[in-house]
């Protein structure tokens, strides 16, 4: 069977039939709220947990991984294998690898997860270290993406950020341990 293109919409292709997941999404965005400060430019719906935050020590950082976990359960899935995940927020490096791995293990049980799928996490530097990012890297992160608002220490200071420009910039211990593609949102 030939389409023929609908006059009314020169982008609606008539006459053929769409296969049946054409249209579900391979791609999953899941937002992890948590800061630990509210920096002065944010808009984001975020929960601010204070300077001690850690996922693993949290409570309610646990409640919230465990309901998006019931979420993902429950939600209507396409058949395709998801091919990028993004973790954003808030500060999803806040989370503990093994919370990360509790999200990932539901993805890959419920829809999969393509081989050499995109795995990329929102990262705070000063939220992380080597350890933690090495446990990131094991479960399948392959890409960091750094919000970055200056690179001077004194707008940095301006917009509510507690990270210093060193970091930001690379040329810090920290940054250069990250031997995945890390980019930066400016």
């Amino acid at each position: 069977m030939t389409g023929s293109i609908s006059g009314a919409n020169p982008g609606a292709v008539t006459g053929l039939a769409a296969a049946p997941w054409a249209d579900c999404p391979t791609a999953a965005y899941l937002h992890i709220p948590f800061c630990r400060r509210r920096c002065f430019y944010c808009d984001f719906a975020i929960a601010v947990m204070g300077d001690r935050a850690r996922g693993e020590t949290s409570a309610t950082m646990q409640t919230y991984v465990d309901t998006l976990c019931r979420e993902i359960r429950v939600t209507p899935m396409g058949p395709l294998p998801l091919e990028t995940i993004f973790f954003g927020g808030g500060t999803p490096s806040l989370l503990a690898p093994a919370q990360v791995a509790q999200i990932l293990a539901t993805l890959a049980d419920r829809v999969g997860i393509a081989p050499g799928a995109e795995i990329s996490m929102e990262m705070d530097p000063g939220t992380f270290g080597r350890s933690q990012l090495q446990s990131l890297v094991d479960l399948g992160l392959n890409r960091v993406s750094l919000g970055v608002q200056a690179f001077q220490d004194e707008l940095l200071a301006t917009c509510g950020r507690t990270i210093d420009g060193l970091i930001l910039s690379g040329r810090s211990p920290i940054s250069r341990r990250c031997q995945s593609p890390v980019g930066a949102s400016i």
